[in-house]
Order: C-alpha cells, then sequence, then structure tokens
C-alpha cells in the first residue's frame, strides 16, 4: 500500500524555527573572541611579570651602587682625618711654644709621658705640673710670678685639650687605615654586581613598551577578567596607570571621571 507524503511544515513553524536557531548563534561568542580573551590575557601575564623584574633589578642596582658610594665617602674621609691630625698637632705645638722656652724637647717628653703613662696621665702633667716636661718662660719664686710666666701658665689648659684632641684624631686614622682594605673591596664587589644587574636590565625588554602592552591588555579584557588574573598582574597593571597618571599630571588615564573602577577598563 502506498504511504502518503508527510504533511508540509506550516510557513510559521519554520519562521519561528529559524529566528529561534538565529537567536542561539547570537548569544555564541565567535570563534575569534575566546582565542583574543586568551592572548591578551597571557599578555597581562608576561607583561607584569617582566615588568616586576625590571622593578627587582632596579632597586638591586640602585642598593649596590649606594652601597658603592657610601663606602667611598668613608674612603674619602680619611683625608679630613689627615686634616685634623694636622690642625691639632698646629695647634699644640703652637700653645707649647707659648709654655716653654724649648717646645721641641717639651713635645719629646710628652710624647714619652704619653707612651709611658697614657693620655689621662700626660694631659694631666701638661696642665698641672708643666715644668716636668721642660723649663717655662718666665721666672717663678712661690706667688711672685713674672708676667710671661703667668701668660705661660695660662697657655697650659688649651694645650691640654689640644692633646687631647691630637690623640684622639690619630686614634680615628688609624681606625680609618684598618677599614681602608675592607672600603675598597666593598667598593669592588659592589660595582661587579651593579655591572651585572644593568647588563641584565639591558636585556629585558624596554618598560615602557611593557607597560603600553600591559594597559592595552587590561584594558581590553576588562574589569572582571583581570580581576581573575594573578595578584601580580593586577598589582603591576594598578601601578602602571597610577604611575601614567602621576607622570602626565592627570587621572583620565585610569578612567577617573568615567564612572569607572579606577583601572580605565570601564564597566
Amino acid at each position: 500500500m502506498q504511504r502518503l507524503p508527510e504533511p508540509s511544515q506550516p510557513v510559521a513553524d519554520r519562521r519561528g524555527a529559524r529566528r529561534g536557531r538565529q537567536a542561539r548563534d547570537r548569544r555564541l561568542p565567535p570563534l575569534a573572541r575566546p582565542a583574543e580573551a586568551f592572548g591578551q590575557a597571557a599578555v597581562v601575564e608576561s607583561r607584569a611579570e617582566l615588568a616586576q623584574r625590571h622593578d627587582q633589578l632596579t632597586h638591586q642596582l640602585a642598593y649596590e651602587r649606594a652601597i658603592a658610594v657610601q663606602a667611598s665617602r668613608q674612603i674619602y674621609e680619611g683625608s679630613d682625618l689627615a686634616r685634623a691630625v694636622s690642625s691639632h698637632r698646629f695647634g699644640l705645638e703652637y700653645d707649647l711654644a707659648r709654655i716653654y722656652e724649648n717646645p721641641a724637647a717639651a713635645f719629646n717628653r710628652l710624647a714619652e709621658a704619653l707612651d709611658r703613662g697614657g693620655i689621662e696621665k700626660a694631659a694631666h702633667t701638661l696642665e698641672r705640673r708643666p715644668a716636668d716636661l721642660g723649663r717655662v718662660h718666665g721666672h717663678g719664686l712661690g706667688r711672685l710670678e713674672t708676667r710671661s710666666r703667668r701668660e705661660a701658665l695660662a697657655a697650659t689648659p688649651g694645650a691640654s685639650r689640644e692633646l687631647r684632641n691630637l690623640v684622639s684624631a690619630l686614634g680615628a686614622v688609624d681606625a680609618h687605615r684598618a677599614r681602608v682594605d675592607g672600603l675598597n673591596q666593598t667598593i669592588e664587589v659592589s660595582g661587579r654586581r651593579a655591572d651585572n644587574l644593568a647588563a641584565t636590565l639591558r636585556q629585558l625588554p624596554d618598560l615602557n613598551g611593557l607597560r603600553q602592552d600591559l594597559l592595552r591588555a587590561g584594558r581590553a579584557l576588562g574589569t572582571a577578567a583581570l580581576n581573575a588574573r594573578s595578584a601580580t598582574a593586577v598589582r603591576i597593571f594598578d601601578a602602571t596607570t597610577r604611575l601614567l597618571a602621576r607622570t602626565f599630571g592627570q587621572h583620565h588615564d585610569r578612567g577617573y571621571g568615567r564612572g569607572d573602577d579606577g583601572l580605565g577598563l570601564g564597566r
């Protein structure tokens, strides 16, 4: 028995089905969008990692250079210490000339007293018993003293201070001399480290280009997608937008005033 043909689908039903398929097609993203989003996310992560590496190396480089500069300054302090020694020695010799008829002999006896009893005993002898170190200017008999004698004795406290200052300056020079070799080694090591860090920095991509790539990729992703990236990527992106805002003296780079979330991404 011959089968009857199926009744044709009403026109209205065919149109409705076609509109449903078109609606479902519109809800599906184009094939290129997931791939593009994946690529932008990869750009954000890679550029953020490189920018972070730039920051780390830059801070390390600044630290090494600061160490070298500080060590160099300490070495140069040796000249100041040497000048201080010369100044106090001149002051002591001047005071001894005011006190003694033979200041050179008094200086030698003072040095011997310093070697035997130390600074306190030598300074006390110079100030309280100056005649133990040599013949003092003028004459004295009991409380009777000539004018030159009184002037000579009046100079002993100043001579004692100059002696203490001279000994202190000589000690500082000795301590500095003992540190010079270590300081020179510090300068050499820090300089070598700084050169290596600078060479590594030069091998990295240009930082400005990295920041521009990061901003473009982050804005293309949008707020939600960017916040789903790593904490490092989000932090570097935010720091980059803040840096550019300060650099250009305006806030529109971060989307301020447009109802954005502060990342320049829009809603």
